[in-house]
């Protein structure tokens, strides 16, 4: 599942698209246990391109769980990081 248009502040077209009391529901779909009593869903917020770019990777990798991604409709620039790889 995708998600898209999560903020939570006014976008750059106005008050419109900010379905920010969804997240806290996607969120909670996390805490629930499947009848194995494992997970039953994942979710994943990515804060910029690269982080989305691992977590669609890791959607695409987990077979046990439907996995939904939060996605925000603003241009967020990437998150710069303090050594040479943010992954390490």
């Amino acid at each position: 599942f995708v998600w898209t248009h999560d903020a939570f502040r006014v976008g750059e077209d106005g008050p419109t698209h900010q379905p920010i009391e969804q997240e806290a529901q996607i969120r909670l779909l996390e805490k629930l246990k499947n009848h194995s009593h494992e997970q039953s869903f994942v979710a994943l917020r990515p804060a910029d391109s690269q982080e989305t770019n691992v977590a669609w990777k890791m959607a695409m990798e987990n077979t046990k769980t439907p996995t939904g991604l939060i996605l925000s409709r603003q241009g967020i620039k990437d998150v710069t990081a303090k050594s040479g790889n943010r992954y390490e």
